[in-house]
């Protein structure tokens, strides 16, 4: 039923064998922005996104994108939620009444065997074409730093991510 979900047993002593915490729940999705973000814009969700993440024990990226799509320069978001159930449900259930974005597809959901940002409140990376930001909190995503911090090089919720950036810019994510 949960295909990347594995119950690992940890042995602390030769009696006594304990199981790996509860698997950890996550959501991927997608939506428009109503508006283009500035960067003060973004750097206050983000300080507003860590700050609620960190109070229910979730963690994990968001994207930004600016670009043409279609007709019209735009920008769209695309955010990964990992931790207990209720907690990424409650943070769900609010960035749904955002108004900041509407046209929010829920791309994925189910359980990890283990959180692939457990060090991040809130991961988050602009892209825009030849932009950087300079905003505390803003920080490049390349391939060194994802092998680095993820679990398994060719896990499908990388891959969500990696398709999202490859679909919308000239150059692969890596």
């Amino acid at each position: 039923m949960f295909p990347c979900l594995k119950v690992k047993p940890r042995v602390f002593s030769k009696d006594k064998v304990l199981f790996m915490a509860d698997p950890v729940n996550f959501i991927i999705y997608f939506s428009k922005a109503l508006n283009l973000m500035t960067d003060p814009e973004l750097q206050f969700l983000l300080e507003q996104s860590r700050r609620n993440n960190m109070a229910g024990n979730v963690t994990g990226m968001l994207l930004y994108l600016e670009g043409r799509f279609l007709t019209n320069i735009e920008g769209r978001f695309m955010q990964l939620l990992e931790g207990p159930e209720p907690e990424v449900t409650k943070i769900f259930n609010s960035i749904k009444q955002d108004d900041r974005h509407d046209k929010i597809i829920l791309l994925k959901q189910g359980l990890l065997e283990q959180r692939l940002f457990d060090k991040w409140s809130m991961g988050f990376k602009k892209i825009a074409a030849g932009q950087t930001g300079d905003i505390p909190g803003f920080f490049n995503v390349d391939a060194g730093f994802l092998e680095q911090h993820m679990r398994h090089e060719q896990h499908e919720v990388l891959n969500f991510f990696r398709s999202f950036y490859t679909i919308n810019n000239e150059k692969p994510f890596f």
